[in-house]
């Protein structure tokens, strides 16, 4: 396991989805890719993921609880038309990228990723992620249409000692 929870559970992430949804084409770590005047060079539909925020709480003993955001960004390039009056086909391909979205979703929530602990088994290393929201944002001037899905996990950390740098990431005790 590294030693930063947050690069852990970005790759976990990032096996995750690759391996849940084969539809997506590209995953990487959200650095604002689309905030410039044309599309970026991406493969779509592509997951951009990030870090939105974390809360800590005292656990005691050196530790601390954190309850962290994750955002998982679905871009799409497909600006098919869904207008009543066009056949199903062109509907359902226009309507495509909430089902990619659902797909998403469905192989996040819930999902608690796993590491060997010193017993060699496998435990969950932070709680099941849980969605909590999304929002749409279109954006029209670059041809994208992006899904942005909320979801949060906790876990507890232990801190490194006083003039040390190594940090432990306690498995879950709710999984032990």
């Amino acid at each position: 396991m590294l030693e930063s929870p947050f690069a852990q559970i970005m790759l976990d992430l990032q096996d995750r989805i690759a391996e849940a949804v084969p539809g997506i084409r590209m995953i990487d770590r959200y650095i604002g890719q689309e905030q410039t005047a044309i599309k970026p060079a991406l493969d779509y539909p592509a997951v951009l993921i990030d870090v939105e925020g974390t809360d800590y709480d005292e656990a005691g003993e050196g530790s601390q609880f954190a309850r962290a955001t994750f955002s998982v960004r679905i871009m799409h390039a497909n600006f098919a038309k869904s207008i009543h009056k066009s056949s199903d086909r062109v509907r359902e391909q226009a309507l495509e990228d909430f089902t990619i979205e659902h797909d998403v979703v469905s192989a996040i929530h819930g999902w608690a990723p796993v590491a060997e602990g010193s017993d060699g088994e496998l435990h969950q290393y932070c709680e099941p992620f849980i969605r909590t929201g999304d929002r749409s944002e279109n954006r029209n001037d670059i041809g994208l249409r992006i899904r942005t899905v909320l979801f949060t996990t906790a876990w507890e950390e232990r801190m490194p000692e006083p003039g040390t740098i190594a940090r432990d990431m306690l498995f879950c005790p709710f999984f032990i």
